[in-house]
């Protein structure tokens, strides 16, 4: 109800406004204009308070939409966390195996993992391969059992 009276007050001071225009406005050429001016600013006055009530309804889709853009961002820092957390897992893992080889006197050129991380968090080792030089090929049983021995996988051996 205090909308529509304000809305009606609005209206009346409108048309004062609009009768003392109309009354100082000279005649000639540009009353066509003027009294063009004096209707639309007339017709604003009389829409803008339910242009105003229209665009404060909400109408919910802003939260839609902002639950949704923070759930996709979630999954995006979750999956990049992970991402990232299985990467500097395998190069921990290569550089330990690394280490164990070096303690028995092996040098490898590179180890590459290759990882899984199961839903009950537990790791797995999907893929191990060492790369020797070609030259320690005498190696290769000494290096599958060194690994197998510390890490319960036996590798690939590759040669370069």
């Amino acid at each position: 109800m205090n909308f529509l009276k304000e809305w009606a007050f609005s209206i009346f001071i409108t048309v004062l406004i609009i009768t003392i225009f109309s009354m100082i406005i000279p005649k000639g050429q540009l009353d066509k204009v003027m009294k063009f001016s004096l209707s639309l600013f007339f017709l604003v006055a009389l829409v803008t308070p339910f242009v105003s009530k229209i665009s404060s309804i909400n109408f919910g889709f802003k939260d839609e939409i902002e639950v949704n853009t923070q759930k996709m961002y979630k999954n995006d820092i979750l999956e990049k966390s992970n991402e990232d957390f299985i990467s500097l897992t395998e190069k921990n893992i290569s550089n330990n195996i690394g280490n164990i080889l070096k303690q028995n006197n092996i040098n490898p050129k590179k180890i590459t993992t290759n990882i899984n991380i199961n839903d009950n968090t537990s790791i797995s080792i999907n893929n191990l391969v060492i790369l020797l030089d070609k030259k320690d090929i005498n190696l290769e049983q000494k290096v599958k059992e060194v690994i197998l021995k510390e890490v319960l996988y036996e590798p690939e051996i590759e040669y370069e």
